[in-house]
């Protein structure tokens, strides 16, 4: 079960370090934050390193099990919301109900191995010496050196992420990726204006920020056409990869965002200007 355990581990912690290295933009997917899948991915690889040299196991199978009791509850949580994929082994899609099956199996081989060893004990301490896994190495050293790679692992990843993603205010142009915060920009001037290819700058308007693959976008744009036609000055702004032009939108300012950067928004996003200053801004739908 300890070798099942830290190769589960380490696996995981890998698959999701290659997703992160090739896609920057899934840390901001979390629900915990950008900085979480780093840490998180570090500290899998920490724990499935000190699982695998055997060291301490008695004291470190009680953290690996509330850890995987925390893995199956999410994976079940994910499975009843009619989610695809886990996201537990990066790229690699895995039904939740198969995690959470797996998660179930490692708990309970645990509190079984448990429980045996405490039943072995009680009745035979001399057979109980002999059934307990001898631990490869255990020396304080080896915490030390587990704990090492776990932190130097997700620093890595974390500055990773951020060479590779830039908000929207900052001057790293050389970034691949560029995270947009609409929310954040009210009672500042439009950061992203010399990336749109008309000028927002003057007057009072109304954006929506959307995307051609966005159902919820292809919604709203039905409303704002009508508030345009009411009279109220609106931009369809499209987020890149651009597609069609939704029909009737004429009666808007279409509008493109600058395909020279990818970003990285949620779409669609309402955002007020006067004179190119944010008033307000909201994500629809949240």
């Amino acid at each position: 079960m300890r070798w099942l355990v830290g190769l589960l581990l380490i696996s995981a912690a890998v698959l999701k370090a290659v997703q992160l290295i090739s896609e920057p933009a899934t840390a901001h997917l979390s629900a915990l934050g950008p900085y979480f899948p780093p840490i998180q991915i570090g500290a899998e690889l920490a724990i499935g390193l000190l699982v695998m040299t055997g060291a301490y196991w008695r004291a470190v199978r009680w953290l690996v099990l509330g850890l995987f009791l925390i893995f199956a509850g999410y994976s079940a949580s994910l499975a009843l919301q009619g989610a695809i994929s886990c996201g537990c082994f990066g790229q690699m899609r895995v039904h939740p109900w198969w995690t959470f099956g797996l998660d179930l199996f490692v708990t309970l081989g645990i509190v079984c191995s448990i429980l045996f060893e405490r039943r072995t004990i009680k009745n035979d301490s001399e057979t109980a010496d002999r059934s307990i896994s001898k631990p490869v190495v255990a020396a304080p050293w080896v915490v030390w050196l587990v704990v090492g790679v776990g932190l130097a692992s997700a620093a890595l990843l974390l500055r990773h992420v951020n060479q590779g993603v830039a908000g929207a205010t900052d001057s790293n142009a050389s970034a691949g990726l560029i995270v947009l915060d609409p929310e954040k920009w009210v009672g500042r001037k439009l950061p992203i204006a010399d990336a749109i290819d008309v000028d927002l700058l003057r007057g009072e308007w109304t954006v929506l920020l959307h995307r051609h693959d966005c159902p919820v976008c292809r919604e709203e744009i039905p409303r704002f056409v009508e508030r345009a036609a009411a009279g109220e000055r609106v931009a369809l702004v499209e987020v890149p990869p651009y597609g069609s032009v939704e029909p009737g939108s004429d009666k808007c300012v279409r509008a493109r965002l600058s395909d020279a950067h990818e970003w990285f928004v949620h779409t669609p996003v309402e955002i007020h200007l006067r004179d190119g200053e944010v008033t307000a801004a909201k994500m629809i739908g949240d």
